[in-house]
């Protein structure tokens, strides 16, 4: 994709087939995978965390003013 062996370049968004990449805060180069079966997981584990929750108003499926 970028070759760079002596740093110094920004990456801002990149896509690499499964993999979507950034420069990270720190200045490294990092992706994570965006592959269905990992997007399956990632549902989960939000989905989870929204359960772990103690809801007190009636459930809405759309935002109220």
């Amino acid at each position: 994709m970028i070759h760079a062996p002596n740093g110094g370049a920004l990456i801002l968004s990149a896509l690499n087939g499964s993999k979507y990449g950034a420069t990270m805060a720190d200045g490294h180069y990092g992706e994570v995978d965006v592959a269905p079966e990992s997007m399956l997981t990632l549902r989960g584990i939000f989905e989870g965390v929204l359960q772990s929750f103690k809801w007190s108003s009636p459930e809405r499926h759309l935002p109220s003013a």
